[in-house]
């Protein structure tokens, strides 16, 4: 993956991963440190993958669909064919109540965990689930698997946790939608 220089100017690509000290102050007010992991060039295919196929990770369109940023996009020309926002159904945000718990669960596993729990994703072979949106969930697997699911999130182990590279610290307000997601599940 690319490395940023100390001036934020310029990246290079680094074969090996590379661990960096970083330092952030939260919405309370608190300063919080981590060591972050930035995955080396030769993790990138792990995820980057679809079909055996180097595929980006990133926003998908449906994600940008709110707020009218989607539409605000398409006026300003950077989607070609696409005119109205309106034509693409948006993902529900994962921290917008106004959506049910399931819809903001399923769509949390969308946008961190399908890129490699889906046909043709790099969990393909080694997992059961399936987290797109769009899979109906008797076809996810995800209450078949809850245990494990709430085990990788919940944990930092390398190899263990999920996602599988670059975890260093858990996402606790996705970890507790996720949980009582799961727990409400009969």
């Amino acid at each position: 993956s690319y490395h940023w220089n100390a001036e934020m100017t310029d990246a290079s690509l680094q074969t090996d991963s590379v661990t960096l000290p970083v330092t952030w102050v939260d919405e309370e007010g608190e300063t919080n440190n981590i060591n972050y992991v930035i995955p080396g060039a030769n993790d990138c295919f792990t995820c980057h993958n679809t079909f055996d196929v180097e595929t980006p990770i990133g926003p998908k369109v449906r994600t940008l669909n709110f707020n009218g940023q989607l539409q605000e996009m398409i006026n300003n020309d950077h989607f070609n064919g696409l005119t109205d926002a309106g034509s693409v159904a948006a993902l529900p945000v994962w921290d917008d109540e106004t959506y049910s718990m399931e819809e903001r669960a399923r769509a949390y596993f969308d946008v961190n965990c399908a890129h490699c729990h889906s046909d043709g994703g790099y969990c393909e072979d080694q997992s059961t689930l399936r987290l797109e949106f769009e899979t109906p969930f008797g076809e996810s697997n995800i209450f078949e698997r809850k245990n494990s699911i709430l085990s990788r999130m919940q944990n930092v182990v390398p190899g263990w946790s999920m996602p599988w590279i670059g975890v260093v610290s858990v996402h606790s307000e996705g970890y507790q939608l996720i949980e009582d997601y799961l727990n409400s599940l009969n």
